[in-house]
């Protein structure tokens, strides 16, 4: 352990660092969460995203939610993660575990692109010396590693986000154009990322950079077209999402249904991240003023994104990623550094800052949110007779853990309570075998009018704190039908 922390000192020492290296410790950072971030971390992440691919890519069974009834999601995400899973198919991982590896991979790859863009940023074109700490940082730090290897729009969108910032800063026109190119295609996956477009184009506007923002308006217009043209195709109507996405939201209010949050919840995340809390304010306002003086531009994106985020009633952690990152990238960029004749405070709140923060980035490794429901419908794809029909007792087709893992083509889900199974069995009569996914609390095995329920296994979240998050499945046979349940379940 000593070695380790010596070695983690030494690699954080101010030094430089090729963009090969860089890269290189950015993807090896990448990789624990490659292989063991399993599962989602909220509804939308599996039934917004990988449910709506997987019937792209294969077909498969899925459910429609009502955003894709509306009209209010692009399928532009949907599409590019469709294509993976058809690449990753092709050389031959099918099953739904390693398919999800690989396509985190894949993400991973990507993420390499907001990395490559921040050393180019301040290596290249800043010209900064001995950016190592700032560079590692950025590399590891939990949230860059979240969206980096995470399949959804949100996360996507926020890499998409950060490389185009970074790139804006470059001479020439390759790098407006680039930019503009990639925040269009980051609105295309998430609409919210417009935000930071403004912020670019009047920073530009000021510095009198006529033609790269020329570059970034059309880059952006090329990609929205193609969002356009999507939607088109799928809804009707050219822009079609982004315009009833804002209407039904806002206009309409629906927003409000999903909670209201306080106004001050954003600042309450900001300080937590920023570890901006006494006996530490005075180090961390300095390191925040200092870093902003350096990366005006980073700096303003990350405000003014948290600040329009902050008009809306629903407020949540992930939707603000992207600022978060961006203001991390402000705030090491002073704070990493020691300066002359500090005090032991600013010493106390730079190792916690960063002991913090690499404590989030193991978590963020091997998180494994709603477990309980991902494996049981891996157990349930496992099972040689299950085929084309499900009932989730005691739940509704967001509980299922989501059909990309139970891996099946056509798959009629039905929903019961508890208390209503046995009536519904006796006026059903449906034919066997049947299987069950049963929420919370497990049932009673034995003979239930006719029939016989048999337990293939219990699935729960971990560490298991509340019922909530655990499922069980059961098979429903013929009461004279041998038990014929476990055979493939490992």
């Amino acid at each position: 352990m000593p070695d380790l922390v010596r070695w983690v000192r030494k690699a954080f020492e101010p030094g430089e660092i090729t963009l090969g290296n860089c890269l290189l410790f950015a993807l090896l950072a990448r990789l624990p969460a490659v292989f063991f971030s399993r599962g989602y971390h909220f509804l939308d992440h599996q039934f917004h995203y990988i449910d709506p691919a997987y019937y792209i890519a294969f077909d498969g069974s899925w459910y429609l939610p009502q955003e894709y009834v509306l009209g209010l999601r692009s399928w532009v995400y949907p599409g590019i993660l469709a294509g993976m899973f058809k690449t990753i198919a092709w050389i031959g991982i099918t099953e739904p575990n390693r398919m999800m590896i690989a396509t985190r991979f894949v993400h991973g790859l990507i993420s390499l692109l907001p990395v490559a863009a921040l050393w180019m940023l301040i290596v290249r074109w800043k010209g900064w010396n001995g950016q190592r700490p700032l560079l590692l940082f950025f590399a590891c730090n939990a949230f860059a590693v979240y969206t980096a290897v995470q399949p959804t729009g949100l996360a996507f969108a926020a890499g998409l986000s950060l490389t185009a910032i970074f790139l804006f800063h470059g001479p020439g026109p390759l790098w407006p154009l680039l930019s503009g190119l990639l925040l269009g295609l980051a609105f295309s996956c998430r609409f919210q990322d417009a935000f930071f477009g403004p912020v670019l184009l009047v920073f530009g506007l000021v510095e009198q950079r006529w033609r790269a923002c020329v570059l970034l308006c059309l880059g952006v217009g090329i990609t929205v077209t193609v969002q356009g043209l999507v939607d088109v195709f799928t809804w009707g109507s050219f822009l079609h999402s982004p315009f009833r996405y804002v209407a039904w939201n806002f206009f309409e209010g629906h927003a409000s249904r999903f909670g209201v949050e306080p106004v001050w919840l954003y600042l309450a995340y900001v300080c937590g991240v920023l570890i901006l809390v006494p006996p530490f304010v005075r180090s961390a306002w300095g390191a925040l003023v200092k870093g902003g003086r350096r990366l005006p531009v980073v700096l303003v994106a990350s405000v003014f994104y948290i600040f329009m985020h902050s008009l809306v009633g629903r407020k949540q952690l992930r939707f603000i990623y992207p600022a978060l990152i961006l203001l991390l990238v402000v705030y090491a960029s002073a704070l990493l550094y020691r300066e002359l004749s500090e005090s032991r405070f600013r010493t106390a709140h730079r190792r916690l800052f960063v002991i913090g923060h690499l404590m989030a980035f193991v978590f963020v490794s091997v998180w494994y949110p709603n477990r309980g429901a991902v494996e049981a419908a891996l157990a349930l794809g496992r099972q040689e007779d299950f085929k084309d029909q499900l009932v989730v007792v005691d739940g509704g087709p967001f509980q299922m853990g989501g059909h990309y893992y139970l891996n099946r083509s056509k798959l009629k889900v039905q929903t019961v309570k508890r208390e209503e199974l046995g009536n519904w069995l006796r006026e059903e009569r449906p034919a066997t075998p049947l299987y069950l996914l049963v929420v919370r609390e497990p049932l009673e095995e034995g003979a239930v009018h006719g029939y016989r329920l048999d337990k293939i296994g219990a699935y729960h979240q971990w560490p298991d704190f509340a019922p909530g998050g655990s499922r069980y499945v059961y098979r429903l046979r013929n009461a004279d039908t041998p038990n014929t349940s476990l055979r493939n379940v490992p």
